[in-house]
């Protein structure tokens, strides 16, 4: 399986307290496995009009530490989150209701009080949230990588 949708949080939680604060506030559930906890809710709980009402949505909440840059001085619009949750459909492939579901998880991150980015597809920014402020969707076409930084609107954090 490969993780489509993610979230990135800034947070002094660990990843297994973000994971259950998710899970209450969708009605899902969290499972630990090989010590990472996964977050669980069923497709028909964030999407109820959903043809897989019974599929599982979700995946790890991990620690998420940046890769090193290339070149000094280099960075992406990720590097300075220390959580990642990762999502995908489980049983079955529809990228479009990934996306809606994923949407659905990060309208409650942001009401969490959390600096957190979403991203699809490992690159493509699609909204951001910071404390105090509501979520900003970035225009179509924006990337994670510092070339995109203009677009970004004060939006995300930098390490």
């Amino acid at each position: 399986m490969s993780v489509r949708e993610q979230i990135f949080i800034r947070t002094d939680r660990k990843p297994a307290e973000i994971a259950g604060v998710i899970a209450t506030l969708v009605n899902g559930r969290t499972e630990v496995s090989n010590d990472d906890t996964w977050l669980l809710v069923s497709i028909g709980t964030l999407l109820p009009d959903s043809d897989l009402r019974s599929a599982e949505f979700g995946g790890p909440v991990l620690p998420y530490v940046a890769d090193p840059p290339f070149q000094p001085g280099e960075f992406e619009a990720t590097d300075a989150y220390n959580v990642e949750v990762r999502l995908w459909l489980a049983g079955a492939r529809n990228e479009a209701l990934e996306a809606a579901a994923a949407d659905q998880i990060f309208a409650v991150v942001a009401r969490m009080e959390v600096a957190a980015v979403q991203v699809r597809r490992d690159d493509k920014l699609i909204r951001a949230v910071l404390p105090g402020r509501a979520p900003y969707d970035f225009p179509a076409g924006t990337l994670i990588y510092e070339t995109d930084r203009d677009r970004w609107n004060g939006y995300v954090l930098e390490a």
